[in-house]
């Protein structure tokens, strides 16, 4: 499992750090990593080492949070074929450990994406970036029968264009970013029911995150993608993070490893405030049925009475389970005044634009 991991000399000088600060507290493999391994809740793995190193450079000086879940930092992998990554993914996800990914770019999306598709089908998938671009190989997933949806935030509408050959497999829903914006608190719900959470820093505007040959003056702020990436860490389905797309050689000022070092760090801290309080686990909830004239529908929505989050019901016809979808209280109330809230219907149509 470790044959293509290489630990570099960044993750090697603890002794710059002092106590209380991340580069102190994170861990690196020892000789008994194999027996140890199980022990942490998150693990970082660069996937381009100059990228990883200024991100690694200036998330070692951060706090320490108030509660910090064991973290390993087991270097960068350096394997070159297909499958090497998604032996290293499916050990970590195994042991229930997040891993971070650090740097890379699409090549990767093959073992990333089989990684997570043992989770669920649907298999959700959490993309902030300024556009929605091609995934390479994933006709190939050798599971390639489940099904995949793949929500698109932050897409810029003048640089949209809808997939060429889109496969039969997956769905796509597309955020703008002026609409995720306007009242980002719409996405906690997408994210919480997604696998795995991938940021671009080309979506980020290029006076916070310049270090792209994409950067443009227009995007997200990095505090809005700090409030993103606390969403993945809260949510007890996300089972990993990349942040991506940052070119160490043109980060003449270190914004852009700034802008993904915080991501990460918020990311970091909301794991260890995670409630577990999904219907399907936790009976700490209330019960709201509304019923619809036009469409005649009946929705029922479960309120977490720890975290306040909502879910609302969707009744699987092939095997008459329920199903709960993540949903917020703007839904409810948009149910209430007989309007079918937009996610309830997005869960039974493919292949489509979506503006909250």
């Amino acid at each position: 499992m470790f044959e293509h991991i290489t630990v570099p000399a960044e993750c090697l000088q603890k002794e710059k750090y002092q106590r209380g600060q991340l580069g102190f507290e994170i861990d690196i493999p020892g000789d008994d990593i194999s027996n140890s391994l199980k022990t942490y809740r998150l693990a970082l793995l660069g996937l381009e080492g100059s990228a990883a190193a200024t991100i690694r450079k200036t998330l070692y000086q951060y706090a320490r949070p108030q509660a910090l879940p064991r973290i390993i930092d087991l270097g960068n992998f350096t394997g070159t074929k297909n499958g090497q990554l998604l032996e290293i993914l499916m050990g970590l996800t195994q042991l229930e450990i997040i891993p971070i990914l650090l740097g890379g770019d699409e090549k990767f999306y093959r073992d990333m994406v089989a990684a997570m598709m043992h989770e669920s089908n649907p298999m959700h998938w959490a993309t902030v970036d300024k556009m929605q671009r091609t995934i390479p190989l994933l006709e190939t997933l050798p599971v390639s029968k489940n099904r995949i949806q793949w929500h698109w935030m932050g897409v810029q509408k003048h640089l949209f264009q809808p997939m060429a050959g889109t496969q039969s497999n997956s769905d796509h829903l597309h955020y703008r970013l002026g609409v995720v914006r306007h009242d980002i608190k719409e996405m906690e719900p997408v994210i919480r029911d997604c696998s795995a959470l991938e940021i671009h820093l080309c979506s980020v505007r290029s006076s916070e995150a310049p270090a792209h040959q994409d950067a443009g003056p227009s995007g997200f702020y990095s505090e809005e993608i700090c409030q993103l990436s606390r969403y993945a860490g809260l949510s007890d389905q996300i089972r990993m993070l990349r942040v991506m797309g940052l070119d160490a050689s043109m980060d003449v000022n270190g914004y852009s490893a700034t802008c993904a070092a915080q991501s990460i760090w918020y990311f970091i801290e909301a794991i260890a405030q995670r409630k577990s309080d999904h219907p399907s686990v936790s009976d700490r909830m209330t019960s709201y049925t509304v019923s619809l004239k036009d469409p005649d529908l009946e929705i029922i929505f479960v309120k977490s009475q720890r975290s306040g989050r909502w879910w609302m019901t969707i009744p699987d016809k092939e095997d008459g389970r329920t199903n709960y979808l993540s949903c917020s209280h703007k839904d409810y109330m948009m149910a209430c005044q007989n309007i079918l809230p937009d996610r309830y219907l997005n869960a039974t149509m493919t292949e489509h634009i979506h503006s909250l």
